[in-house]
């Protein structure tokens, strides 16, 4: 089946991905807490958003396995790929069970003693948390589902308040799947939303910008959700003014262009920023602004001619074997079947 793009949901993505390395470059502030009080949480409400709903065990099992393919096998290339730079550039020793340990935690920050595998956390959060929530609509499928998923989300707090993380952060999914529930909610009542769109828009920007200046912001790599669930609240007030923001992007045709190849392409740009961390010493000279554009500057420069490589191989598009699902580092976060 074709699949059609949907142009401001490319720019949303971009949006979310131009913050998420702004907002690793940063030093701790205002600038970097505005950008985790919505960033992470925006990549789940859209995935839920644009993600087609499975009826049958058939259909769940097809989502996984593409799904295998579309994140999982990216998420181990691009981490091995970085264990292969350490041997063969840094000439650095790689311990096996360090490489095992970092997988089964799958932990952007370090935890109990455990290291961190860093940006690519993401991808394998993402995986967990699209079967999750597709297993649990498929075995209730009604509208009160959304209880489970309010519930996952308070357990997840509740882990993040004792400090008991566990294995393959299967926590920080509790929450996320909640987030994707809400992307689904809002695809549901999109024509609703869009048709109130200027009230809806205040309330939420006031609400998001109320709660941002009382210090509130979401960090779901570290498991942190102030004032639970107002910051929950809050981050998805500050989805809805990004969603509003991503259409009204649409009616600048240039822009909107820009934009919707940065988030046509955001795998691959994450790929290349998590694997440039490696090198940027080449570059950084303390200068927080020139650092920074740099940073950004080889993330989507690399990321986005990645991207066009796998378009400009049609073969290796329509593959359907390994390699194809390695090059083929894209996420189907903004496409609806």
């Amino acid at each position: 089946m074709v699949r059609k793009r949907i142009l401001w949901i490319d720019v949303a993505k971009a949006i979310a991905i131009i913050c998420m390395i702004i907002g690793h470059i940063v030093p701790l502030g205002e600038l970097r807490n505005l950008i985790y009080s919505f960033h992470m949480p925006l990549f789940f409400v859209l995935t839920g958003f644009t993600m087609k709903k499975v009826s049958t065990r058939k259909e769940f099992f097809c989502q996984i396995k593409k799904d295998f393919f579309r994140i999982l096998i990216p998420y181990l290339t691009i981490y091995l790929a970085d264990n292969l730079m350490s041997i063969v550039v840094f000439k650095e020793e790689v311990r096996v069970d360090i490489i095992m340990d970092k997988l089964m935690w799958a932990s952007a920050v370090e935890v109990k003693g455990h290291l961190a595998i860093g940006a690519i956390w993401f991808l394998f959060i993402l995986f967990c948390t699209k079967v999750i929530f597709s297993l649990v609509r498929l075995l209730f499928p009604t509208v009160y589902n959304g209880i489970i998923f309010m519930f996952a989300a308070l357990v997840g707090q509740i882990i993040a308040i004792n400090q008991e993380w566990m294995i393959f952060s299967i926590d920080i999914v509790f929450v996320a799947v909640f987030y994707m529930y809400i992307g689904s909610i809002m695809k549901d009542n999109w024509e609703f939303i869009e048709s109130r769109q200027m009230p809806i828009t205040i309330i939420a920007w006031f609400v998001w910008m109320f709660y941002w200046n009382e210090g509130l912001w979401v960090e779901m790599a570290t498991r942190y959700y102030p004032k639970f669930p107002m910051s929950i609240f809050m981050s998805l007030c500050g989805c809805i003014c990004v969603f509003i923001l991503s259409k009204a992007i649409e009616n600048l045709p240039r822009l909107a262009k820009i934009l919707g190849i940065i988030g046509k392409h955001t795998l691959a740009i994450l790929g290349v920023h998590y694997l440039s961390f490696r090198f940027m010493y080449l570059w950084e000279n303390g200068n927080i602004v020139r650092d920074s554009f740099f940073d950004i500057a080889v993330a989507f420069g690399g990321g986005i001619h990645t991207g066009f490589l796998k378009e400009r191989y049609y073969f290796i598009k329509e593959g359907k074997g390994v390699l194809s699902s390695i090059l083929l580092v894209e996420v189907n976060l903004v496409t609806i079947e």
